[in-house]
Parts: structure tokens; sequence; C-alpha cells
């Protein structure tokens, strides 16, 4: 595996600024997936954590880690048509009984904080500055079919804003774990939709720019560049992405775990699982639909 050239042209430089014991992975969908990848790949010899699934975009987690940190109450909507009950940024917590979507969030409560309390480094994947709201409520989703409905909002967050949304998170992180320390990362996939832009390959370069410019705000010392590190194995890779052109492959996924993974120690390689590495597997619509198998 290449040493990478991310920052200086006159010497091979490793791309990590910090190599961690246990590592926190919260945000975006390649943050799961990451995680995976670190444990399999060191085979359990560095500790990952992700806790809970996708969360789009930085109001949505900071509002969850606000819920957790002070023990508020989570706010749950109905959806009317299913007739089921599911939490307004896990939106993935859904069932037609209340008191089960209740109790599964204080779970995923209590998996969070004591995935941030004993982790030594918290990577928050940033996914996406272009958001819709609903009657001043974030969406940590797409609207999908109610993209005309007058009720939805499109919000086109600025660097100053993400900025702000960022310092925050790592306020309430470090009420959790004052001593953990906090990197931000920009997830390498395209944007699934843009109200803003037609293209969606402009939508999402220009994406990666404003939270970028954000996180260079803050200091180099807070980048993980996974955006990078995803770039330059796409461009080595013969089949980077899943049947809906955006989501990585099982491959890409392997590739930069194990990057990952030699620069914290590389003698981890050495020893590797015997059962197959594995990751959800999408199809054309970008639905979840089984395992992609290395």
């Amino acid at each position: 595996m290449d040493n990478l050239h991310f920052y200086s042209s006159r010497k091979s430089t490793k791309f990590l600024t910090y190599l961690p014991k246990t590592t926190c992975f919260l945000g975006a969908c390649t943050a799961q997936n990451l995680a995976l990848g670190i444990d399999y790949f060191s085979n359990s010899q560095i500790k990952t954590f992700s806790p809970y699934d996708t969360i789009f975009n930085a109001p949505s987690l900071l509002k969850d880690l606000e819920i957790i940190a002070f023990e508020l109450n989570h706010h749950i909507l109905i959806d009317t048509k299913q007739k089921v009950f599911y939490d307004e940024v896990r939106f993935w917590n859904r069932s037609e009984s209340f008191k089960k979507v209740i109790n599964e969030n204080l779970q995923i409560d209590t998996c969070v904080k004591r995935a941030i309390t004993e982790s030594d480094l918290l990577i928050v994947s940033l996914g996406s500055v272009e958001i819709w709201s609903k009657s001043e409520h974030v969406m940590n989703r797409l609207p999908k079919n109610q993209f005309f409905n007058p009720e939805i909002k499109n919000v086109y967050l600025s660097s100053d804003d993400i900025l702000n949304f960022s310092k925050e998170i790592m306020r309430i992180v470090h009420l959790i774990n004052p001593g953990i320390k906090i990197q931000f990362s920009i997830p390498y996939v395209l944007l699934k939709a843009s109200e803003k832009f037609q293209n969606l390959h402009l939508a999402t370069t220009e994406n990666y720019r404003i939270i970028k410019d954000a996180i260079m705000e803050l200091g180099y010392e807070y980048y993980f560049p996974e955006y990078e590190l995803f770039k330059y194995y796409v461009e080595k890779n013969n089949h980077p992405f899943q049947e809906d052109g955006r989501h990585p492959s099982v491959k890409l996924i392997a590739d930069v775990s194990k990057h990952i993974v030699k620069e914290i120690n590389k003698d981890f390689l050495l020893d590797t699982s015997n059962k197959p590495f594995a990751i959800n597997k999408v199809d054309s619509r970008g639905k979840i639909n089984g395992k992609e198998y290395l």
C-alpha cells in the first residue's frame, strides 16, 4: 500500500495526524463501513464503535447529541399512511408500537454515550450542506416524493454554518468525554439530490468545498481526510462503487480500511479473521439488499 502525498510533494508522508487505540464513528453512511473495516482488518486489535445508523447532516447530528448529553426527550412522529411511529432524527427507528420506539431510543442513547466515553478519537463524518426542513424541523433524510410540497423548505448551509455546528458538536461531545479528540471528515459519496444544482457531480464538489473550508477554519488537526483517501483508491479500483453508482464497493471499503490499519500498526494486518468481510449491499436505487462480500 502506498504512502500518500496529500499535503507535501517533498517526501512520502502518512496522512493520519493521530493514531487512536479506540475510535468512534458518527455521521454519514461511510462511517459505519469504516468502523467495520478497521475492526475486521485489524482483527479487533483496533477497537471501533459505530453506535447507530446514518445521520446525514450536521444540524441533525447536533440535535441528537444534545438529546443524549442532556437526557432530553426524543421527538417521536407518526406516519399516518404507514401507521407507524418513528424518531424525528433516527428515521430508521420505526415501529407500530410507540413504546418500542421509545425503548429503542433509550438503548441507542446508552450505546452512543458509552462509545464516546470509551473512545480516544471521535470521527464525525459530515454528510450534506444541502438539507430540507418541515415546520422548522430539519429532516435527516431526503424528502423523496415531497420535493414540491410547499411545507418542505430547502436550506443550503454555508461554511460559517458548518463551522458553528462543528464547534457546538465538539462542545456537546466534550460534556460526555472531556478528553476525547475529535476530527471531522467528508464522505466520498455522490449526492443523491440537489435543488441548487442540476448536476449532482457539481453539487458534490461544492459540498466538499464548503465543508472542507469550515474544518480548515478549526485547524488541520481537526481534519480526517476520508474524502481524499477514498478518492485515491477510487482511481486504483476497477469497481469502486456498488450497483447504484454512489455507494462504495466492499473492495473500496477494504482498501481504505487496510490503509488506515497499516498506518496505526502494520503488524495488525498480518492477523486477519477467517470470516469473509462484508458490508451492506445496495441495489440500483440505493436500497439495502443483503450483503456484499469481499
